[in-house]
């Protein structure tokens, strides 16, 4: 081999060398980017889900704008609490990393809720005033009075004088 193929040689092996050094990412010190492993968050009541940052060493603070809703540990433990929104908040160092949690009524609650509107329904109408039912009016009967055609009576005969009258009732006979 020549002087001039093992110098040509040489720089190929060196050209190749830096050019695999230069696009391999293990070889560069690229940091990872920091953040959470969840940025949306969807619970039930009562359940429960952890929340991590990725990426750093440092000491994270947790927090949640609305308690009412859900809770985080200082582990990232998020419980859910009511039905509502809110947002759970990882702070590391002067930077801020944030979870939207939006927590649903639980199959249990939903069940519980179901059987309380049945139950109100029936007070309801335990408790409701009863509606006066008016008296109904006794028919009246009209009595259209009959129309007869006047008939020519026989007259009565009167009595003989031989026939005995009967005299009328006297309560003072001694008159």
């Amino acid at each position: 081999m020549t002087k001039t193929n093992i110098v040509t040689l040489t720089a190929s092996i060196v050209a190749i060398a830096i050019t695999v050094v230069a696009v391999n990412p293990m070889s560069t010190n690229a940091k990872k980017v920091v953040k959470l492993n969840k940025s949306k968050l969807t619970l039930q009541t009562g359940k429960t889900s952890k929340l991590k940052l990725k990426n750093t060493k440092k000491k994270v603070k947790w927090s949640s704008k609305n308690k009412k809703v859900a809770t985080v540990s200082r582990k990232g433990v998020v419980k859910a609490v009511s039905v509502g929104k809110t947002t759970i908040t990882a702070k590391s160092g002067k930077k801020r990393y944030s979870c939207k949690v939006t927590v649903i009524m639980s199959d249990a609650d939903k069940k519980i809720k179901e059987l309380e509107d049945k139950l109100n329904k029936v007070e309801d109408k335990v408790n409701a005033t009863p509606t006066p039912i008016p008296p109904t009016p006794t028919p009246v009967r009209i009595v259209m009075p009959t129309w007869t055609t006047p008939t020519t009576a026989t007259p009565k005969p009167t009595p003989t004088p031989t026939e005995e009258t009967p005299k009328p009732y006297n309560p003072f006979p001694f008159d």
